[in-house]
C-alpha cells in the first residue's frame, strides 16, 4: 500500500510539471503570435500609408524671362483606409541649390467655388484647399481620411527661382509609410499663368 502511494506521487508531480511547460509554451507561442501580427500589420500600414497625387498645377508670375513659378497646387487623396494628421505631414522642397523643409501652415479651407490661387490659405508653410471631405476633418482637426480629396498648396520662397525648363522636386514625407517623391518639370507657357507641371 505504501508503495502504491510512493510511485503515484512521482507520477503526480511529473503530470504537474509538463502541463507547466505546456502552459509556458502555449503562452510563448500566442506572444509569438501577436508579435508576428504586430510585426505584418506595420509592414502593411507602411505600405498602405501614403499621399496619392492626382495632379500638380503651377501658376506664373512676372512678365517675359522673368515669368516665375510662384505657387504649387499638388491634388491629392488617401487610395487606402486610415488617416494622416496634416500637421505630421512635411513638404520637402528642392531647387537643385536648396532644400526646405515645409510643415503644416494649420490654414485649411473647404473650396465650393472661386480661384484657387487667390485663396486666403497661402502662406509660409504649406496649406490644404479642400475639394470633398463628408466628415469636414481635415477642416475642423486638420485629419486627412481615406476618401478626401484635397489640394496641398505651396508656394515658393522668394529666394526660389523657377522658370520654363526648370526642374524641382517636391517630397511628401508623410510619419510612417511610403515618402511620395515628385520629379517637377515646368514647361513652357506664354498663353497662361496657369500651367500643367510634368511630374
Amino acid at each position: 500500500m505504501g508503495g502504491t502511494q510512493l510511485i503515484g506521487v512521482p507520477i503526480i508531480i511529473a503530470i504537474l510539471v509538463a502541463s507547466g511547460a505546456s502552459t509556458i509554451y502555449m503562452d510563448s507561442s500566442e506572444d509569438f503570435d501577436q508579435d508576428v501580427e504586430k510585426i505584418v500589420n506595420d509592414a502593411v500600414k507602411d505600405i498602405t500609408t501614403y499621399v496619392e497625387i492626382l495632379d500638380v498645377i503651377g501658376r506664373y508670375m512676372g512678365m517675359g524671362e522673368k515669368r516665375e513659378l510662384d505657387r504649387i497646387l499638388i491634388l491629392a487623396k488617401l487610395p487606402f483606409d486610415g488617416s494622416i494628421n496634416a500637421s505630421d505631414l512635411r513638404i520637402c522642397v528642392d531647387d537643385g541649390k536648396r532644400l526646405i523643409i515645409l510643415g503644416y501652415s494649420g490654414f485649411a479651407t473647404f473650396q465650393k467655388s472661386g480661384s484657387l490661387f487667390d485663396n486666403a490659405v497661402w502662406s509660409e508653410g504649406f496649406s490644404l484647399i479642400v475639394i470633398l471631405d463628408r466628415d469636414s476633418s481635415i477642416c475642423e482637426w486638420g485629419v486627412i481620411n481615406h476618401g478626401d480629396i484635397f489640394f496641398i498648396a505651396v508656394e515658393l520662397p522668394s529666394s526660389f527661382h523657377i522658370g520654363a525648363g526648370d526642374n524641382l522636386v517636391i517630397y511628401i514625407v508623410v510619419p510612417s509609410g511610403v515618402t511620395k517623391t515628385l520629379d517637377i518639370y515646368v514647361p513652357f507657357s506664354c498663353s497662361s499663368d496657369i500651367i500643367l507641371l510634368g511630374w
